[in-house]
């Protein structure tokens, strides 16, 4: 894994995520598996550069309906989102397809606590 794709990992595991899988498909694109506490699979395709755009949108919409996962996260390292990659995301209508800049926070549990055991009586 060379200095780069640690960094990635170490910053998902900063957010709170759960690094399963990380694959290098560019010397500036990552793709990610990332598992939550809540057991969420998220999909997470990072880009080191300036600009996204539509195509990286439709990008992880596509590898999201070939892996089924919880979630997708689009996220903009050292960049942003053009207003064609936003457009893109909102007409796609995935409410599961995230855009960030940066990994946002992971999503805390939302497993309920087990209830306490009712006290004994004692006669």
């Amino acid at each position: 894994m060379n200095a780069q794709t640690a960094r990635i990992a170490t910053q998902a595991r900063d957010a709170g995520f759960q690094v399963a899988e990380i694959e290098q498909l560019r010397y500036n694109r990552w793709l990610l598996l990332l598992h939550t506490t809540a057991g969420e699979r998220i999909l997470a395709l990072v880009q080191q550069r300036p600009l996204l755009t539509s195509n990286d949108v439709h990008d992880l919409a596509e590898l999201m309906a070939l892996r089924r996962p919880t979630a997708g996260l689009l996220v903009a390292l050292d960049g942003h989102f053009s207003p064609t990659a936003q457009r893109s995301a909102r007409e796609l209508g995935l409410s599961n397809l995230t855009l960030s800049v940066g990994f946002p926070s992971a999503p805390a549990s939302t497993a309920a606590a087990p209830a306490a055991a009712p006290a004994l009586e004692t006669l």
